[in-house]
């Protein structure tokens, strides 16, 4: 799962949340105020902002992932969930990806705007979709 693929470290403040929902079928993780990883290691502060982004899974393979607050500056990012292939031992099939799409993501997934307030639902065999919050 990408949330962004870019690497997130905590160790200079935000926290990453493992939340159980009261349902017994979903998990939530939650990351509050995050910098990326570049920022900390090689003194990059393009971005405008700390991640805060959360995802729930659900037993059936749904997905739901919300962004908070948040920025990239001058980075882009790519969104979505991606698995099997020649690196993961566990996959009898062939390797699969659902990049998250709609504003402000493109055909592929990627994006240089932080998506702000802003839901993205999958549902698995189909593809990601974006929540009307209103």
């Amino acid at each position: 799962m990408l949330l962004p693929t870019e690497d997130l470290d905590a160790s200079n403040g935000g926290d990453i949340e493992t939340l159980i929902s009261s349902r017994p079928d979903s998990l939530m993780v939650s990351w509050e105020d995050v910098q990326f990883y570049s920022e900390m290691t090689y003194g990059n502060t393009g971005s405008s902002g700390n991640v805060n982004v959360q995802a729930e899974l659900f037993a059936n393979g749904a997905v739901n992932i919300c962004y908070g607050e948040g920025g990239i500056g001058v980075n882009t990012f790519a969104a979505g969930i991606e698995g099997g292939g020649v690196n993961d031992p566990y996959w009898d099939r062939d390797a699969v990806a659902y990049p998250v799409l709609g504003l402000p993501f493109n055909s592929v997934g990627i994006t240089s705007q932080w998506p702000t307030n802003t839901c993205y639902c999958f549902t698995p065999g189909e593809a990601f979709i974006q929540a009307d919050l209103n």
